[in-house]
């Protein structure tokens, strides 16, 4: 290893002055362009050494575009083995290696497809995969369902994995067979099977990260949705704090901690999908029954990384109504005399049971009571509720749930089929009369019950216990995380489903959740959310995403754990949307279907951390599944979740392309020197005004490799034939020496960055074997080596290897942005029985991550050969697959973006290298074939032209160069490197004049114009006036592609009069633009009074006029604008305002209305039309 660093920095050292060596020779160049394009001028003091795999030069995700469809290269092949057959020179077939599937693959098997593909950001992971439609119009599959195994669960298991393993690039999972486990499997009632896994690394659960792969009715895996991340990397495993050591800290982190009791315990990976993951461990706190925490504590360092409670529960603050006038059918249990309330009609009741005892009963309808008691702690004691008679005597608490439990179940089973919480008949357990003047209801999943409190009749709302039975389903299909947007799509399943039971029961239903517990006591209004304030905050339940309320929001600041991110008001997004699809659009499609979609999606789609895009993807596959694709349910649904801004992910555009080096395509190759049958460097460039024959370029003779051209033609590398490194101008006049390192026995392969910056290179190591690894070295503008970073050269494991190892990296070539090191590299694959095989592979690494991946897995039947980037994009590519058995070389290009692969040409009987490489605009491939009047070398370069998707041939190939091998086209000029282009939508935002107490709000984008990826540091406001404006939604970390856009609103809010100033301030990576600042302007002015109307319960308001008692009637006879003051007290009243008028509500005044220090209490306020401000007035 000391060698090798020695080498390599000698290698990098000379490069920098064998540069400025040639440099000084060249007569012909400006000093001003030898300043811009030759590094010169060394610091062995920045030389960085190490031993291990590449740091990220940026703590950001790895851009998805090249490395999400990389691996479908490899299926590619196959697809057009079979479609190219007729074409082939020799009949035999070519045979690649890759699970060819035989007959299946001929029928457009599972190569034909083109995928969709959703990505999760910042994770950088797939939410969903589906295929295309096929141009037949036949649904497109993922895998074909194998043919093999005894049962059917048995070929989906198999057909899945098959399909993870053949993922792995587009998944980011290294090995998927070792790093997602079986969690259960299913079949659902349409003959789709569905299998979940959960992630695991190491061993440990990489946690709350869960995949779905569905099958259709044949066993075809057709979709893939899941939330997870990539492979962890640099993760250290050993954790530093004990056990004990963690159970403290949770119990710190926690109101209450001290005396819960540890439920459950693990090590994990934590990797929410947000941040890096970290080794943890995960413990669950049992401390009183509404109180069951989840906390994480790093085991590294010991902080808190989550706790959250687990209880899901309502807050439905108001005065209640009498809920024991209504008589109610109940199905009890008699046992010794006494009648239970106990409900054994069901069809999931187990006749072995032995009711009334929970423990020993099965499927039934229990309901118990806690009688008031003490719940703080963790024990408690419960009561049967039962009477000597079964018309009498039953405490109305347990009336009331035991016949809404009854319900809830009966819609359930009966609308989708499902038997009970958990589908497969559990008791439905219900706890009244928790604690003492409980305002509250919860389900608890430690004990799989629902509590409710009896401060309101809350077992009396059917839509509320509707709603905890609902947590219950969720808890037992898709395990929704109680935090954040997953958390609120928890209680949007809960309330859709409460109104829906509401529904089933009563024929109607009112889109109000709670509304039976009076005035007031509705917490949420699925139909219009924001016509419902928020208790008495001044804020109201959102209805689309501009509205969302994040954990930094003003109004979470005011709940404890900021209601877990809004879980209990961020959810009417959701729910709002489930309105609009059954009934609230043009064409709505009624509650049944919508219904079976949003159950489709919760029951198998959606995973532990779905988010709210999550949630849209599932009901849209759900709907695709149960009314076909295009169907009208299909666009509803999109329409529907359109309207509350949960828009659909376009999928990633191509990005821009590098602008093509002015000027005509030049050539380096090498031929074959008769005199010394040596290959030397040959050129032909017309803008030198060489032959056509070409001429001689240096006198050191080269390997049989491919050299490398910087991307303004200047100068070029390569490997010598006593494998030392050389460096020589293109430029040269003259048969003379390059610059080379002088250490001859050393170099294996080299490559060079078209910028020149990047330097990378395969060393030999004692026995004169190239070593397993690759050097990397950045050189500043000003010649200093940045940075040197040694990547050891690792690969996936592959189906039934035991040992699967990179000998040594071959041909290499670095994306003009600097990001990627494209290489081929020979393994040595040793099986389980002993076996051993040498194949080659293509390999791509994340210089900013140090993340490898492999874009074709080795092939045992021929050889990978010759990767190389298109020179206007970095997402093309081509390579070439040597087949051994007919000599063969089958030339490709591939589009690492979309996954398609195209077959530009075949050479037929040949005993060499193709060696494709693109022509200088990307409009032609040019690649060698054998040449037998070629007489020194034997071979000649033919060009091929290309469509203008940059891969597609279109017209035969003509002869390029005569007499030539390994060839490489330049063009010489000024070559413009990659770089993020920053745009924004408005150089300054107005928002006009406003009065105080209103808001407006202004759009405003981001967009990555450049060709490569912009990293938005920062997106935040400053100036004066700051706390007058505010940003919802945000772009603060986000790393756009090129042709990536951001968007989000600025909102003002004046608190005071006059002009507000402040500043939209934005930083990112754009060189040309790395901050920006965006002006904010508005102005306020006081609400205009306009009439003046009084308001007193008495009706005298001291002898102002005109005078009301009630707030609704002066609002109904107030004329826009005008200023109502309202005398202090409370007002028996629900008060709206559904016309076009500006008003001024200014409540709490005393009896002289000289002053309103006080309140004015209503019990509810809704807005349908019009604007008011309030003042003084409270919700009671």
């Amino acid at each position: 290893m000391k060698k090798a660093m020695k080498l390599f920095t000698l290698a990098f050292l000379i490069f920098s002055s064998a540069v400025s060596v040639l440099t000084a020779s060249s007569a012909d160049v400006s000093s001003e362009e030898k300043s811009l394009r030759i590094p010169s001028g060394l610091s062995f003091n920045s030389v960085s050494m190490s031993n291990s795999s590449p740091t990220p030069i940026k703590n950001i995700d790895s851009d998805p575009r090249i490395q999400d469809l990389a691996e479908r290269l490899r299926i590619k092949l196959a697809e057009l083995k079979s479609s190219k057959q007729e074409n082939r020179a020799s009949s035999s077939e070519m045979d690649l290696g890759i699970n060819a599937g035989g007959e299946e693959d001929k029928k457009g098997g599972q190569f034909d497809t083109v995928l969709d593909v959703i990505y999760r950001h910042p994770a950088g992971t797939p939410r969903q995969i589906k295929p295309k439609t096929l141009p037949d119009g036949s649904p497109g599959v993922l895998r074909r369902s194998v043919s093999e195994g005894p049962t059917k669960m048995k070929r989906a298991t198999a057909t899945t994995m098959q399909f993870l393993n053949s993922e792995k690039a587009l998944l980011h999972i290294k090995e998927p067979s070792e790093e997602l486990r079986l969690l259960k499997h299913w079949q659902d009632d349409i003959g789709r099977t569905h299998l979940r896994y959960e992630q695991v690394f190491g061993g440990l659960p990489v946690w709350p990260c869960e995949v779905t792969v569905h099958l259709d009715q044949d066993g075809n895996v057709d979709l893939f949705n899941g939330a997870f991340v990539p492979t962890p990397q640099r993760l250290i495993t050993e954790p530093v704090f004990t056990l004990d050591e963690a159970i403290s800290k949770a119990r710190a982190a926690v109101q209450g901690g001290d005396r819960g009791t540890v439920t459950e315990q693990s090590l994990i990976i934590y990797a929410p999908g947000d941040r890096m993951p970290r080794l943890a461990w995960k413990i669950q706190l049992s401390i009183a029954l509404d109180s069951l925490w989840l906390i994480v504590i790093d085991a590294l360092n010991g902080t808190t990384l989550n706790a959250y409670n687990q209880i899901s529960y309502q807050n439905v603050p108001g005065s209640g109504v009498d809920l024991f006038g209504t008589t109610r059918n109940l199905n009890l249990w008699l046992k010794n005399g006494w009648y239970y309330t106990v409900d054994t009609s069901k069809p999931m009741f187990d006749q072995n049971s032995d009711p009334p005892e929970p423990a020993s009963t099965k499927g039934a309808i229990i309901v118990l009571d806690l009688m008031n008691s003490d719940t703080s702690t963790q024990g408690f004691t419960s009561y049967y509720l039962r009477s000597n008679n079964a018309n009498y005597g039953l405490l109305p608490d347990g009336v009331s749930l035991a016949y809404n439990l009854s319900k809830t179940y009966d819609y359930f089973y009966s609308r989708h089929n499902r038997n009970s919480i958990d589908g497969s008949g559990c008791n439905l357990l219900g706890f009244v009369r928790k604690g003492t003047n409980w305002a509250n209801a919860s389900y608890d999943y430690s004990f799989n019950a629902m509590f409710f409190g009896d401060a309101y009749p809350y077992a009396g709302a059917l839509d509320v216990v509707a709603h905890e039975a609902t947590h219950g389903v969720t808890h037992f299909s898709c395990d929704l995380l109680y935090q954040d947007q997953s958390g609120a799509l928890n209680e949007a399943l809960s309330d859709i489903f409460g109104e829906l039971v509401e529904e089933y029961a009563i024929g109607s239903t009112d889109w109000l959740h709670g509304a039976v517990l009076g005035p007031g006591r509705s917490s949420r209004n699925l139909k219009s959310p924001a016509l419902t304030q928020i208790g008495n905050t001044g804020y109201y339940y959102p209805g689309r995403m501009s509205k969302y309320y994040s954990r930094d929001s003003p109004l979470l600041q005011l709940y404890d754990y900021q209601d877990y991110g809004g879980v209990h008001f961020n959810c009417t997004i959701v729910s709002h949307a489930f309105y609009l699809l059954a009934e609230g659009l043009s064409g709505a499609i009624g509650t049944t279907d919508a219904a079976k979609i949003f159950y489709r999606a919760q029951t198998e789609h959606l995973v532990q951390n779905s988010q709210f895009m999550d949630a849209r993807l599932a009901c849209i596959a759900s709907a695709e599944e149960l009314f076909m694709q295009g169907s009208q349910q299909v666009q509803k649904v999109k329409e529907a979740f359109d309207l509350v801004e949960l828009f659909e992910q376009a999928a990633t555009p191509e990005p821009p392309a590098i602008p093509a080096v002015s000027g005509t395509d030049g050539v380096l190759a090498l031929r074959i020197w008769l005199i010394d049958g040596r290959p030397y460097l040959i050129r032909r460039d017309p803008s030198l005004s060489d032959p056509a024959v070409a001429k001689w370029l240096g006198n050191t003779p080269a390997t049989a490799s491919r050299p490398s051209v910087s991307g303004d033609g200047s100068f070029a590398c390569y490997v010598s034939d006593n494998n030392d490194a050389c460096f020589i101008l293109t430029d040269s006049t003259s048969f003379e020496d390059p610059i080379c390192t002088g250490y001859g026995g050393e170099v294996h392969s080299i490559t060079l960055s078209p910028d020149s910056t990047v330097l990378a290179l395969v060393v030999l190591d004692a026995l004169g074997k190239p070593m397993n690894k690759i050097g990397v070295a950045t050189i500043k503008q000003g010649g200093e080596v940045e940075d040197i970073k040694i990547v050891d050269l690792i690969s996936p494991a592959t189906e039934g290897v035991k040992v699967n190892t990179v000998k040594f990296a071959d041909a290499m070539d670095i994306s003009s942005d600097n990001r990627y090191l494209l290489y081929d590299a020979y393994n040595i694959l040793e099986f389980q029985d002993g076996t051993k095989i040498g194949t080659w592979s293509i390999y791509l690494i994340d210089l900013e991550s140090g993340q490898t991946f492999s874009l074709l897995q080795p092939i045992t039947t021929g050889q990978i050969a010759y990767p190389s980037f298109s020179q206007t994009t970095n997402h093309i590519i081509t390579f070439e697959y040597h087949e051994q058995a007919t000599g063969t070389s089958y030339v490709f290009t591939g589009n690492l973006i979309t996954g398609e692969l195209s077959l530009v040409q075949t050479v037929s009987n040949s005993s060499a290298f193709a060696v494709p490489c693109f022509a200088g605009d990307d409009m032609a491939i040019v690649y060698s074939i054998p040449d037998y009047w070629a007489i020194s070398t034997g071979r000649s370069l033919w060009r091929q032209p290309l469509q203008e998707d940059l891969m597609s041939p279109i017209g035969g190939s003509t002869e390029y160069l005569d007499d030539a091998a390994f060839g490489v086209i330049y063009r010489r000029g000024n070559f413009v490197a990659p770089a993020p282009n920053v745009a924004f939508s408005d150089n300054s935002l107005w928002f006009g004049e406003l009065s105080i107490g209103d808001d407006t709000s202004r759009p405003f984008s981001i967009t990555n114009n450049g060709t490569s990826g912009l990293e938005i540091i920062s997106a935040t406001l400053g100036g004066e006036s700051i706390s007058e404006y505010s940003i919802q939604g945000g772009c603060s970390g986000q790393l756009l592609p090129p042709t990536g856009i951001c968007e989000f609103k600025v909102v003002f809010s004046p608190k005071s009069t006059g002009l507000k100033d402040a500043a939209l301030i934005i930083y990112s990576n754009d060189p040309d633009t790395p901050s920006k600042q965006i002006p904010l302007s508005g102005s306020a002015k006081q609400p205009s009074m306009g009439s003046i109307l009084y308001v007193d319960h008495a009706g005298l308001c001291n002898g102002f006029a005109p005078c009301y008692p009630k707030i609704q009637q002066a609002i109904d006879s107030a004329e826009s604008p005008a200023t109502i003051f309202i005398a202090q007290g409370n007002y028996e009243e629900a008060i709206s305002l559904n016309a076009s008028k500006a008003l001024w509500l200014r409540g709490g005044f005393n009896t002289s209305y000289s002053s309103n220090t006080s309140m004015s209490m209503v019990w509810g306020v809704a807005i349908s039309k019009g604007n008011a401000a309030f003042e003084g007035i409270g919700i009671q």
